[in-house]
């Protein structure tokens, strides 16, 4: 579960993650340019929402294709990254995942940067959320 921990930059992390946010877009560069990621594609929409009680849920739908998870959330010592770790899973096989996303703050924007694959066959991949506006009632 989640720990506490004294560094101020993951307090501020901790701090700037909650709430509710709006998935903008996914970039997908491989290693010979842009593609478009092989399971969201184009135009998909998304919900990340982080309480200060640790506990967090997404989903993200694309055409064709729907993905969701919820469980704790945490950020490292350092603040650069968000842990994830999987109660519950559309997905049976994630319940007990850990997922570590690396994860910065531009323009009013949350970007989470993985990289995958060796050096020189490496891809990256880069969601990109903005704060969710208040929902009407």
């Amino acid at each position: 579960m989640r720990t506490s921990s004294p560094r101020p930059e993951a307090r501020a992390t901790r701090r700037r993650l909650r709430g509710a946010w709006q998935l903008l877009r996914i970039e997908y560069r491989a290693p010979d340019g842009d593609t478009v990621d092989p399971f969201y594609r184009p135009n998909s929409t998304g919900v990340l929402i982080y309480d200060a009680a640790g506990w967090m849920s997404v989903a993200i739908a694309g055409p064709g294709a729907y993905y969701t998870y919820a469980g704790t959330w945490d950020v490292d010592a350092a603040g650069t990254t968000v842990i994830h770790r999987v109660t519950t899973a559309l997905l049976a096989d994630e319940v007990g995942v850990a997922y570590r996303q690396r994860v910065h703050f531009e323009s009013g924007r949350m970007i989470f940067t993985n990289r995958e694959g060796p050096a020189g066959a490496r891809t990256v991949r880069r969601k990109i959320w903005v704060r969710a506006r208040r929902a009407d009632r």
